[in-house]
């Protein structure tokens, strides 16, 4: 995947049952279970309270700002309420369920469902995900993945190293805060080196490729490198790129048409969301819109937001992660596959001339020996 220099939305189901009370998981997570995505359509904060339909636990009140989207963790099928309306309806949500809230007609807060579609229609099966998860491990699920980085510079970086390093490291700091809220993962730098590429290196692709070969990730489960080469855009636009979910490798152009420090966080988040599962997206604010450096980031008010279904896919790689830290997108457990495979249908069907949700779908069930990992 490669970050570009630069609506259709995906279609929402509505949809919502009556139920009854409830009240938000965000302090105590089980020990197991699985997740909902929730995200706020309305100009204006929402509070809303999520509770497990068998579960004794107390109440907790969550809100989303206005196009937050939020991942939380539950154990079977709850129910949710909107806080301080009177006469509010309550839902019920499912395990992997993604879901928007917004104002019908009437200016009432609203749940509704969004769909992804299924290679042969059927539902997904979120209780066998569950059940595997539980089945696989004790650990809280809310604990998060934590991924080793190798960081590196080359030849072009024109700051000090130590300045460099005190830069990059906080801004993979902040990356981490964000995606350990997110999809509950956080990378950590655990070797610093520098590398140099060839001179006739012309593109972003061909910078991968030669990363690739000459730099080894270990001791990290990823290495990012940090390009300081003057490429010009208009003819190569690409920011940063990786081949893919879970791949060894991953290039930051450091010093792109002069991008802010709130610019290179951005990039640096997408192609992190890239390395979780996360796919391009047709939402013009969330994070993994195809096209970076249009200058959003540059705004006084501006937040970095997922869309719900590349939250979701992080959330799912991100579990499996912490379940098998060596794991790569073709060696998935297959229901988290065909749970994958239908957001990434999803997406695709919302954005298809961008060819990255089928290249995830590929990767998906590409064997093992082809994916030339290091």
């Amino acid at each position: 995947m490669f970050a570009t220099n630069g609506l259709r939305r995906i279609l929402f189901a509505a949809a919502g049952t009556p139920l009854g009370l409830a009240a938000c998981l965000l302090a105590a997570a089980p020990a197991s279970g699985s997740f909902v995505v929730i995200t706020n359509r309305t100009n204006i904060p929402v509070a809303f309270s999520i509770l497990p339909l068998a579960s004794q636990g107390v109440a907790q009140t969550c809100q989303l700002a206005t196009s937050d989207c939020r991942p939380f963790v539950i154990a079977g099928t709850v129910k949710l309420t909107f806080a301080g309306g009177a006469g509010s309806r309550d839902y019920g949500i499912t395990p992997n369920g993604m879901y928007y809230i917004h104002r019908n007609e009437q200016q009432q807060l609203e749940l509704g469902q969004i769909g992804t579609p299924g290679p042969d229609n059927s539902e997904p099966t979120p209780a066998a995900i569950t059940k595997m998860f539980d089945q696989a491990s004790a650990a809280d699920i809310e604990y998060p993945a934590v991924i080793p980085v190798k960081i590196l510079y080359d030849d072009q970086e024109v700051s000090q190293p130590a300045a460099w390093e005190q830069r990059v490291r906080r801004r993979l700091e902040a990356a981490s805060q964000l995606l350990r809220r997110q999809c509950f993962a956080t990378f950590k730098v655990v070797a610093v080196e520098r590398w140099q590429p060839a001179p006739d290196v012309a593109d972003v692709r061909a910078l991968l490729a030669e990363f690739e070969r000459n730099v080894e990730r270990s001791p990290g489960r990823l290495a990012i490198g940090f390009s300081g080469r003057p490429f010009r855009v208009p003819l190569d636009g690409h920011l940063g790129g990786t081949r893919g979910p879970l791949h060894s490798h991953l290039i930051v152009r450091e010093w792109a048409i002069e991008n802010t420090e709130s610019e290179r966080l951005e990039l640096l988040v997408h192609e992190l969301g890239h390395f979780l599962g996360a796919a391009h997206s047709p939402e013009t604010n969330s994070v993994m819109r195809p096209a970076l450096g249009d200058r959003q980031a540059r705004a006084a008010q501006f937040r970095l937001v997922f869309d719900p279904l590349n939250t979701l896919a992080m959330c799912l790689v991100s579990r499996e992660l912490q379940l098998r830290p060596h794991v790569r997108m073709a060696s998935i457990e297959p229901e988290i596959k065909r749970q994958l495979q239908r957001i990434y249908a999803g997406i695709h069907e919302a954005l298809p001339r961008d060819p990255a949700a089928t290249d995830l779908i590929r990767q998906l069930h590409q064997p093992l020996e082809e994916t030339g990992e290091r």
